[in-house]
């Protein structure tokens, strides 16, 4: 059946998404990018999934995800205004022993400025 042509999904990918998951973004390299963006930058969640991860022979892996923040402006809500936006990132790591280790990620926030 054409329609039926499923991909089998790498664990080591499934892996690298959970772990990504259940880190503190504002831990990984691209979180000065982010906040530099707003007084206040707040990660509301990220989208990422395995079929985005390549998992190198090597015990290498590189990946896209996105990334939902809220940019909040002034003091507090009172004194400014808040707006939410998304950015693509990337990020590259390696396996230590089974656990994905993120070495470096990034994120693009030229939408931002445009």
């Amino acid at each position: 059946m054409a329609g039926s042509l499923a991909r089998k999904v790498d664990p080591l990918a499934q892996k690298v998404v959970a772990s990504l998951y259940s880190s503190d973004i504002t831990e990984l390299s691209l979180w000065s990018d982010l906040d530099a963006l707003s007084t206040h930058t707040t990660v509301e969640g990220i989208e990422a999934e395995p079929e985005g991860v390549v998992v190198n022979g090597d015990g290498t892996f590189s990946g896209v995800f996105n990334v939902y923040v809220t940019l909040q402006y002034g003091k507090d809500n009172d004194e400014g205004f808040a707006t939410s936006d998304s950015f693509l990132a990337q990020f590259n790591g390696h396996f230590d022993g089974k656990t994905p280790i993120f070495d470096h990620s990034e994120v693009d926030t030229s939408s931002f400025s445009e």
